[in-house]
């Protein structure tokens, strides 16, 4: 996950905020979703680890808003 996450850190663009933002949130959400996978191969008990749902959860609440279209407003 924590290479998942430094390629997305570096593979973010400069051209505005809500492109930062959207490419944040579908690299941290394909970082964040191969670990749960390769930790679900290991059974149902090893996704019910408290580091990984805090990471969910920290997910949910903060990115997801960024994946639908956000409006340009005007500075």
């Amino acid at each position: 996950m924590c290479a998942g996450l430094a390629m997305t850190y570096i593979l973010l663009p400069a051209d505005t905020s809500t492109d930062v933002y959207r490419v944040a949130a579908f690299g941290a959400a394909i970082a964040i979703g191969s670990g749960v996978l390769l930790e679900a191969q290991g059974g149902v008990r090893g996704l019910m680890r408290t580091d990984l749902l805090m990471l969910v959860a920290l997910f949910g609440l903060t990115l997801v808003e960024f994946f639908f279209p956000q409006d340009e407003s005007p500075n």
